[in-house]
Protein backbone atom coordinates (compact mmCIF):
# COMPACT_ATOMS: atom_id res chain seq x y z
CA UNK A 1 0.00 0.00 0.00
CA UNK A 2 1.24 3.46 -0.80
CA UNK A 3 0.93 6.52 1.41
CA UNK A 4 -2.01 7.92 -0.57
CA UNK A 5 -4.06 4.79 0.14
CA UNK A 6 -3.17 4.83 3.85
CA UNK A 7 -4.06 8.54 4.04
CA UNK A 8 -7.41 7.87 2.38
CA UNK A 9 -8.22 5.02 4.78
CA UNK A 10 -7.28 7.19 7.78
CA UNK A 11 -9.63 9.94 6.58
CA UNK A 12 -12.49 7.48 6.19
CA UNK A 13 -11.88 6.12 9.69
CA UNK A 14 -11.81 9.65 11.13
CA UNK A 15 -15.08 10.45 9.34
CA UNK A 16 -16.70 7.33 10.82
CA UNK A 17 -15.47 8.22 14.34
CA UNK A 18 -16.75 11.79 13.95
CA UNK A 19 -20.16 10.57 12.76
CA UNK A 20 -20.44 8.22 15.75
CA UNK A 21 -19.47 11.06 18.09
CA UNK A 22 -22.09 13.41 16.63
CA UNK A 23 -24.68 10.62 16.76
CA UNK A 24 -23.93 9.98 20.44
CA UNK A 25 -24.17 13.69 21.23
CA UNK A 26 -27.49 13.92 19.42
CA UNK A 27 -28.81 10.87 21.31
CA UNK A 28 -27.91 12.35 24.70
CA UNK A 29 -29.54 15.67 23.78
CA UNK A 30 -32.75 13.86 22.81
CA UNK A 31 -32.88 12.27 26.26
Amino acid sequence: MDFATIDGINRVLVDIDTNHLFFALRQTQLL
